[in-house]
């Protein structure tokens, strides 16, 4: 592998970059749009003497993460040449591209991808799922109606920027936005008819939920024409009852439009308040997500529970063989409202120990500490860190990822 060294993108490089991402995902077209715009320090490559070895590349964004805002690098693809594949050539440099990240200030790193097999041995765990509903619109109709407040189509984006910051301060998972974001959210696909966003207003005119939905094409073509037509929920955030029964309402009277489906947090109460629930037809979706700690020293965890206090000193050791520099042991110390991590001298042995493919999961609170505990990914050396790791990690609403990352 001496023949082999890694770094950004150069100038040059980024026309075979294309054709290296299209071999793998697409057309050149396809991989062009992939890549044009990012910043050649958010493209990572390995090469050889004969030309692009890989590239892995992301964008920076930040998440929240049970209501602190964090730095993640999102949207991440990676690809490797063809004649080097399951050759394990490329693996020495997922470090050097995890230490890229962590230079650039990311305290995170969150991809979407198909290929499960490596993920956890590079210390990436799973962190979001879903519960996809199907079936027509009038299944929505919740059995009672409060009647409180009423909806508004087409809303001003700057309403719905507190809405949606007061919703994703509950989970982990949603993208933190501004304007610009919500206009790129509405800007349609070739699949779509339309895009549109409903705001659900409460009776003294306060924003307290909305609805971001599609109509889309949907089914086989035919004389180039789609065969139906579906309705998509991409997101619904409600503050309040009457804004999550309104809106369910709202989208139920969508009664011209057969079909619909919504990716739903996994925790929706949705089943517990329509007329026919085992028609929704609900099944859970791993929405293949994946989720890694790329710097610990950078890391905070809110720290406003009553229970909080129990956390404070509790000493941790993460096994990341692939991030040497997140290593522990790392004391937990509140600082406020929020825990920090420090470095703390000395063995590990007297720490909790905790596998670096289960720490990303475990934070996001996509696996809960009891299961953690359960499966062997934490190993506490005294029966009191039981309850000190529940302080730290208490239960939280399920992580959603309305965003695409």
């Amino acid at each position: 592998m001496s023949d082999l060294d890694a770094g950004p993108l150069r100038d040059h490089e980024f026309d075979e970059a294309v054709a290296l991402l299209a071999y793998s995902f697409g057309t050149a077209a396809e991989a062009h749009a992939q890549l044009e715009g990012l910043p050649p320090e958010q493209i990572f490559a390995v090469r050889r003497e004969e030309g692009l070895a890989a590239i892995g590349r992301w964008e920076s964004a930040e998440v929240s993460l049970h209501g602190l805002s964090t730095s993640i690098a999102v949207k991440g693809l990676v690809t490797t040449h063809p004649a080097l594949r399951r050759r394990g050539m490329i693996t020495p440099y997922a470090e050097p591209m995890m230490g890229l990240l962590r230079d650039q200030g990311h305290v995170l790193a969150g991809w979407k991808t198909a290929i499960p097999r490596w993920w956890r041995a590079m210390g990436w765990g799973p962190c979001a799922a879903v519960s996809r509903y199907t079936g027509t619109p009038g299944l929505l109709r919740p059995t009672h109606d409060p009647a409180l407040g009423g909806p508004e189509l087409g809303p001003d984006p700057e309403d719905l920027l507190p809405v949606h910051r007061a919703f994703a301060a509950r989970r982990f998972g949603p993208l933190l936005r501004d304007v610009d974001d919500w206009h790129a959210l509405l800007r349609p696909e070739p699949a779509d008819v339309r895009r549109d966003t409903v705001l659900w207003r409460g009776p003294q005119g306060t924003p307290e939920g909305y609805a971001r939905y599609r109509h889309t094409r949907s089914g086989a073509v035919t004389a180039n024409r789609y065969e139906g037509l579906e309705l998509v929920v991409d997101e619904l955030a409600a503050l309040t009852p009457g804004a999550y029964l309104g809106l369910l309402g709202f989208l139920a009277d969508h009664t011209t439009v057969p079909a619909f489906r919504w990716d739903a947090p996994a925790d929706d109460p949705l089943p517990s308040v329509v007329r026919e629930p085992r028609d929704l037809q609900p099944r859970t979706v791993v929405g293949g997500r994946i989720l890694r700690v790329v710097d610990m020293s950078r890391l905070t965890l809110p720290a406003g529970g009553a229970a909080a206090g129990a956390a404070d000193g509790l000493l941790l050791s993460v096994a990341d063989e692939l991030c040497a520099w997140n290593r522990g042991p790392w004391r937990a110390h509140r600082d406020g409202e929020v825990f920090r991590f420090v470095r703390e001298p000395g063995s590990p042995e007297s720490a909790v120990q905790v596998a670096a493919h289960a720490w990303g999961p475990l934070i996001a609170r996509y696996l809960p500490v009891d299961h953690a505990l359960l499966c062997g990914l934490l190993f506490p050396p005294a029966p009191a860190d039981r309850d000190r790791l529940a302080a730290l990690l208490p239960p939280t609403p399920t992580p959603y990822c309305p965003d695409e990352w």
